[in-house]
């Protein structure tokens, strides 16, 4: 453990500044717009390295890309100095367990991959875990694999005229939508769920 995480490690031995610090962290990573797992499942280490990077004087992208480093080390703890393709394997064995569709692992980059990884060696319930990988993998269309947009759109289309619902609106969804709805769809609620569903998921 380096010199900033021993006393980052002291600093937050206490639930009150462990929170001030966690807020900290959050705060830089969303300051930079980068995408990462929740703080707290980020170990000691990293939160210190981040907090480093973030209050140093480089530049905003060159702070994007040494963070990246920082999550992207996960993959060593949470796989054990895995290749690869290994990583691709345990992530999609993952998402099978979890009833995400793992067709477009090979689109995941590492840095997606090791926070997937972070989340599913955390505590949370299974539906906890589901919530946070579709938002970190929500941007890459996953449940359709290598599917285009139009393509996604059509697909998407013709589920919801299985269900009875309007399809008319379907060009205006984003694609973290699109493939929310087929996840739903390929999953086994029955179809007065999915209508449910899908409903909340386009009124957002």
């Amino acid at each position: 453990m380096t010199a900033l995480a021993l006393v980052a490690s002291a600093l937050i031995g206490s639930p009150l500044l462990a929170q001030g610090f966690d807020d900290s962290v959050a705060a830089g990573l969303a300051k930079l717009g980068i995408q990462a797992p929740p703080v707290e499942s980020l170990s000691v280490e990293q939160k210190a390295g981040i907090e480093n990077v973030v209050s140093s004087g480089v530049s905003d992208s060159s702070k994007r890309q040494q963070i990246e480093e920082i999550l992207g080390q996960s993959e060593a703890t949470t796989t054990g100095n895995l290749g690869v393709d290994q990583m691709r394997s345990s992530v999609g064995a993952d998402l099978a367990k979890l009833g995400i569709d793992a067709g477009a692992v090979d689109m995941l980059t590492m840095s997606q991959l090791a926070q997937i990884e972070n989340v599913m060696a955390g505590a949370d319930t299974d539906d906890v875990k589901r919530m946070r990988v579709e938002e970190i993998v929500g941007g890459e269309a996953t449940a359709t694999g290598r599917l285009g947009v139009t393509q996604l759109q059509d697909s998407v289309s013709a589920d919801l005229s299985k269900l009875g619902i309007d399809a008319s609106g379907v060009g205006m969804l984003t694609l973290a939508q699109l493939g929310q709805i087929e996840n739903v769809m390929g999953s086994s609620a029955t179809d007065d769920e999915k209508r449910a569903q899908i409903g909340t998921i386009m009124a957002h």
